[in-house]
């Protein structure tokens, strides 16, 4: 092997990170956020074609870098979400990488929440709200079968981190009232 570093060591990371360090400087013109080996990009212009053509010349030079780094920019796993206020219609971006046109979408999971294009948080709370019926139907089936500290156990594990997690971001949308009374029911 000529480079990189096996996949789960612990200096793994931490390498990949210093490795990619220099990103952020060399595109001055997009707001980045690196974890791990997800990028995510922030552009913003009241103007569509300026938009689009900011979008699309900062998409070639990223892959131009990623190529010369030695690294894959994975165009199927790339999305697209245009955040708008809901009552502005806007039209979708037409973006392509090397004659693939990117996955525009009104969603996007981002380490571990759902944010969708009106920053409401409504497909965040649908999602935990479908999570939590799930669950009352798992314990509905399992109570004659586990103990009460069993069953506890599991509804820690199964929904109440997913509950705590990012809950400051999402708790005071008006759709946090569903994820309460799904809660309740449980």
């Amino acid at each position: 092997m000529n480079m990189g570093v096996p996949q789960g060591s612990i200096l793994g990371p931490v390498l990949f990170l210093l490795y990619i360090n220099d990103i952020e400087r060399a595109y001055s013109t997009a707001k980045f956020t690196l974890y791990a080996d997800d990028t995510s990009l922030q552009l913003s212009d009241k103007s569509q074609t300026v938009l689009e053509n900011k979008c699309c010349e900062l998409l070639q030079s990223l892959s131009n870098w990623f190529s010369h780094n030695d690294l894959y920019f994975n165009v199927a796993k790339t999305q697209v979400v245009r955040f708008h206020h809901p009552k502005k219609h806007v039209q979708q971006l037409s973006l392509s990488l090397n004659n693939l046109p990117l996955l525009q979408t009104n969603k996007v999971k981002f380490l571990g929440v759902t944010i969708d294009e009106h920053l409401n948080w409504k497909a965040h709370c649908t999602e935990l709200v479908s999570k939590l019926h799930s669950t009352i139907f798992l314990i509905k089936n399992l109570k004659h079968v586990l103990t009460l500290p069993q069953i506890i156990n599991l509804y820690h594990s199964e929904i109440s981190s997913r509950l705590r997690y990012g809950i400051c971001y999402w708790g005071h949308s008006s759709f946090a009232s569903k994820v309460l009374v799904a809660q309740k029911r449980l």
